[in-house]
């Protein structure tokens, strides 16, 4: 269940970046006009943990209603 609430959050702030263009880290704001290595670099970041904590929610979802792969 905590897997699919971190994987919602993370969709839910890629769509933030994609929509506004800018990613805010710990109060520094990297857009793509401004700052575009550092603005592609947390992209891809965000990207492949969405991939892997998505991945890991759906292997489990599937484990519990055993379905084996």
């Amino acid at each position: 269940m905590i897997m699919w609430a971190v994987t919602i959050f993370m969709f839910n702030r890629l769509y933030v970046i994609v929509r506004y263009g800018a990613i805010t880290v710990k109060g520094v704001t990297y857009s793509r006009r401004d700052a575009p290595i550092m603005y592609w670099i947390q992209m891809a970041l965000i990207i492949c943990g969405l991939f892997m904590i998505g991945g890991i929610a759906i292997l489990v979802s599937l484990a519990d209603l055993g379905v084996r792969s």
